[in-house]
């Protein structure tokens, strides 16, 4: 069976973070190509949002990995920041939703979304990846999918 998701036009796309910096969900976490995106989608006639990772430009919208599953936000207000500690985190009112990477309090910290797809959360300094979504690849989860199948 075929559903759509609901995306909102991107206003900022954007190529990194770093610790203090904000994606809201007019925003978009661009691959270096263009050829994948990170961003917050919905599901049509819902409230509840999402953030995930697919390949741009896809006419199915065919999501690779979701970060919140489990645990949508109830509204258009999340956020995904890497804080102070180094944690990638969504938050929405203030408060945290889900922890995507732990703290890293290592180096010059820069996340990134690669042009393979997988999402980083790298020193920059030693040019070393500290965190990616390709160790984490069950974040896509068969319950979640399976609501919407």
């Amino acid at each position: 069976m075929w559903f759509s998701f609901e995306m909102k036009l991107s206003v900022g796309a954007i190529n990194s973070m770093k610790p203090g910096d904000v994606l809201n969900n007019s925003q978009a976490l661009d691959s270096k190509n263009g050829k994948f995106k990170l961003r917050f989608f919905s599901i049509p006639q819902t409230d509840k949002y999402y953030l995930g990772i697919w390949y741009a430009g896809s006419p199915q919208d065919k999501k690779l990995w979701i970060a919140n599953p489990d645990t949508p936000i109830m509204n258009n207000s999340g956020l995904l920041t890497l804080d102070s500690t180094g944690t990638l985190k969504t938050t929405s009112g203030g408060k945290t939703v889900v922890n995507i990477a732990p703290p890293l309090l290592t180096g010059s910290l820069i996340v990134r979304l690669q042009d393979s797809g997988n999402f980083v959360v790298q020193d920059e300094t030693r040019n070393r990846t500290l965190w990616q979504r390709f160790d984490h690849t069950t974040r896509l989860s068969f319950a979640w999918h399976e609501a919407w199948l």
